[in-house]
């Protein structure tokens, strides 16, 4: 009966192993598994978010240098309209004829 027993129990001992062998290497395939998920999504999500930066980074350019454009078109009518009130001041007009006249000559 001893040696029943023996064998009975070594082969529980040896099933239970195998058991535990088996779900360890169930449990890391499934790791892995969702190792590489998580690594490809996390590579797609960072890939999205460079090109979403990109495009922001693009569109603030263009919007600085539409806003440059505007900026120099208004000191350009600034400028002209100062132009056109100093002349309307005599004195002013009559240097600058002279200004002219030197430039003439």
């Amino acid at each position: 009966m001893d040696d029943s027993s023996d064998s009975d129990l070594d082969d529980l001992n040896w099933s239970l192993k195998k058991r535990k062998q088996l779900n360890k290497n169930y449990h890391d395939s499934e790791k892995e598994a969702r190792g590489e998920e998580n690594c490809n999504t996390f590579n797609k999500s960072m890939f999205q978010k460079n090109e979403k930066f990109e495009e922001l980074k693009k569109k603030s350019e263009q919007i600085r240098s539409i806003c440059a454009h505007r900026q120099k078109i208004t000191e350009r009518r600034r400028a002209k309209k100062l132009i056109k009130k100093a002349l309307r001041d005599p004195f002013v007009k009559e240097l600058v004829e002279k200004e002219q006249n030197i430039a003439v000559w």
